[in-house]
């Protein structure tokens, strides 16, 4: 598939540059062949060496088009259309009346000429001789071959269409890159303002949400760069004065969940909820499963406090001792690296011995997962080796017990998604009485508003997921050991009002008690409701990976 991919993209780029060389020409099949092993070899060179975030080509698309808000898919539906009418154009005075359709579009879809939270790609960033920033960005949901119809199949074409070589092409927004061409649209963006910091952040690549102010033409309705008939209908480039961009983090893919096992099973509430089945009516129906991989996900364990090698014994009085000493211990001179927002990430530390009869530990081992430093890590094992031990009882049948003990250093979510050395722009707020903001206070002031919203939406949701873990991990009771190759994936969605929050069993695990200890867990927690930042959503979907 990855290969299939980048195949895509080289065909897709030889049309592009092909559109240098043809001027008038309908498809690549004129360019001189000589000139067309050229341009395949320049583009392996250029293409092969991507990494492409080490993800699956087409699943990061289909992410980001369940991204796009409705203007979006609307307009790039339209334009699927008016590139498939074109294969079908005989002459350059129907391609005239297509243009005039894709003007009634634009008007339609963005009737005051500007885009917010459009989802796209950089293409191109880069300084003008005079200093001044140019940006290119390349519309997601328009890429590649294969003309999409508006139900969002992939690659699906009208029937009796006669296939020249064109494509559904792409819609760049761009800016100039000369000032003395932009004397009139003012679209570069100049050195020192707000947006030109916030553009020190990105490279081509990044997938962005973005805003954007189209600039007024008379008779297509948008300013565009000349270019021939056949690039303004499929590869158009719009002139835009861009406002706001924001770095759109894909998750990393996990492939064990891309495919739905054919045992899963639903429990909760029905998922043919209606409210639910309304999420996204007006966007691409986007297979679901494909996009599992891309969900957040919350590792959950079934052993929080302790394990043991044996529980046929009355264990819980000698236990419950140890643990109840073992948390006093961990109050006292907690690790300062810790307190200070060093590793504010948190992490796991699991401290495992082996406990003679007579009281002795034997050996122990100590290690950890996440953000943890050694001092924290020393910490956790003081805490649990200093507490002085009895005898085991007299009901313990074995020579010796296995014991792991566990401890999580919580996140600290207000420290999180900060950046070091980061400078606060000054808002509103900061400003003298009497005094108005300037052009550039204002623009900065906008900026760091939404950069500040979207710390803290991550921040809320980072609370978020682990309230949500600890509400689940309090209700799960184990009473017997389990194989550390036992896994269970479920998919929770919590919707609002929270009690129509349901989940779906996506991995069995290897036996039924693992399972059940899960199910009935889930069944007793009370799921926390969405906070307020989070409540712009129907729904929010989480991975939960359970492990012993």
């Amino acid at each position: 598939m990855r290969i299939f991919s980048i195949v895509s993209m080289i065909t897709h780029l030889i049309r592009k540059i092909s559109l240098f060389f043809m001027k008038e020409a309908d498809s690549l099949s004129q360019i001189h062949p000589t000139r067309c092993w050229i341009l395949n070899a320049l583009l392996l060179v250029i293409i092969l060496p991507l990494d492409l975030k080490g993800q699956d080509f087409q699943l990061v698309e289909k992410y980001l088009s369940s991204l796009q808000p409705k203007p979006q898919y609307q307009f790039n539906s339209g334009m699927a259309e008016i590139a498939s009418k074109l294969n079908e154009s005989k002459n350059d005075l129907q391609k005239f009346q297509l243009l005039d359709e894709r003007t009634r579009l634009l008007e339609k879809t963005l009737p005051e000429r500007k885009l917010n939270e459009w989802v796209g790609r950089i293409t191109k960033l880069g300084i003008s001789k005079e200093g001044d920033a140019f940006l290119s960005i390349q519309l997601s949901g328009s890429l590649l071959g294969g003309v999409e119809d508006r139900k969002g199949v992939e690659g699906s074409k009208p029937s009796g269409v006669k296939q020249r070589g064109l494509s559904s092409g792409s819609v760049i927004f761009l800016t100039r890159e000369e000032r003395l061409s932009d004397l009139d649209d003012k679209s570069l963006i100049p050195a020192g303002t707000a947006l030109f910091n916030l553009l020190k952040g990105f490279q081509s690549g990044d997938e962005v949400r973005f805003n954007a102010q189209l600039l007024p033409e008379m008779k297509t309705f948008v300013r565009e760069l000349d270019q021939v008939m056949n690039a303004r209908l499929l590869n158009p480039r719009f002139i835009s004065r861009f406002e706001y961009l924001e770095k759109i983090e894909i998750p990393e893919s996990r492939q064990s969940t891309l495919k739905k096992p054919k045992n899963a099973s639903l429990t909760g509430k029905s998922s043919g909820d209606k409210k639910l089945s309304k999420i996204g009516k007006a966007k691409p129906a986007i297979q679901e499963t494909d996009l599992l991989a891309l969900l957040p996900k919350i590792d959950l364990h079934l052993f929080n406090g302790y394990r043991l090698s044996h529980y046929d014994w009355d264990y819980a009085p000698f236990m419950d001792r140890w643990l109840r000493q073992m948390r006093i211990n961990l109050q006292n001179d907690p690790p300062p690296d810790y307190l200070s927002g060093n590793f504010p990430e948190g992490g796991r530390v699991t401290v495992q011995l082996e406990l003679k009869r007579e009281g002795k530990i034997a050996n122990s081992f100590i290690h950890s997962v996440g953000s943890v430093s050694s001092l924290m890590r020393n910490h956790f094992e003081r805490a649990v080796l200093s507490y002085e031990l009895p005898k085991l009882p007299d009901n313990f049948k074995h020579s010796n017990l296995r014991v792991g003990f566990f401890h999580e250093f919580p996140p600290l979510p207000h420290l999180l998604f900060i950046q070091k050395g980061q400078k606060r722009i000054p808002g509103n707020a900061s400003v003298e009485a009497g005094k108005k903001m300037n052009a550039f206070d204002e623009a900065s002031a906008k900026i760091n508003q939404r950069l500040q919203r979207k710390i803290k939406v991550k921040q809320t949701l980072k609370l978020y997921h682990y309230q949500l873990k600890k509400r689940i991990e309090e209700k799960i009771h184990v009473f017997q050991n389990f194989s550390k190759n036992e896994r269970m994936l479920i998919k929770l969605q919590v919707t609002r009002p929270v009690s129509n929050t349901f989940w779906e069993i996506l991995e069995e695990p290897a036996t039924s008690a693992f399972r059940l200890t899960l199910i009935n867990a889930l069944e007793r927690t009370k799921i926390p409701p969405l906070p307020k930042l989070l409540q712009d959503r129907e729904a929010h979907k989480v991975l939960l990976d359970i492990r012993p």
